[in-house]
């Protein structure tokens, strides 16, 4: 009987490292996946669904491996990872106001001014939601083309609108008192 608990106790102890592991090498390949990755903001639904399928892996109220966990620790373990994925859905303006909070708070700016340059943060291998390198990435990866093009396109449709309408007299109110 006592060989039975601690094997059990062994899958179980074994099951939470692979999960640990599971989320970290999820966010490395994400973050650290090489120079062809290039992710948009509409990405992170994607993402999302494919790391919940993972944690579904590891949680005992799915059809997962033969030595679950509790739905707790799954969550508890995902923390990380979800907030890390949840960089992915923020705007680049925000990530970009993120990131320069978290360099300057980590001492990376070192009391920059306005138009300063802020050095590369260092790699600290612990991927985090504040980590000032983990945003950077985020950042790195962003595609702004499509964004680009979409405003392109919106500029463009307003530079057509203006030429079809006819103009019309402006007078200021000065004008008038003359």
């Amino acid at each position: 009987m006592l060989l039975t608990v601690l094997t059990d106790q062994a899958q179980s102890v074994a099951v939470k490292e692979v999960m640990r592991a599971s989320f970290e090498m999820f966010l490395m390949v994400l973050l650290a996946g090489g120079t062809e990755r290039v992710f948009v903001r509409t990405d992170y639904e994607m993402v999302m669904d494919d790391f919940r399928n993972m944690k579904r892996v590891f949680c005992a109220s799915g059809e997962g491996l033969a030595a679950v966990l509790a739905e707790e620790v799954v969550d508890r373990a995902a923390e990380v990872a979800e907030g890390v994925i949840g960089l992915m859905s923020l705007p680049t303006e925000r990530l970009i106001e993120d990131f320069t909070t978290a360099a300057c708070e980590s001492g990376v700016a070192g009391g920059i001014t306005e138009w300063q340059r802020i050095s590369m943060p260092p790699t600290t291998g612990r991927w985090n939601r504040s980590d000032p390198n983990t945003v950077f990435r985020v950042l790195c990866y962003r595609s702004e083309r499509q964004r680009q093009l979409r405003r392109r396109s919106e500029v463009e449709q307003e530079r057509m609108s203006r030429r079809r309408k006819p103009k019309k007299p402006t007078c200021s109110l000065y004008c008038f008192a003359m």
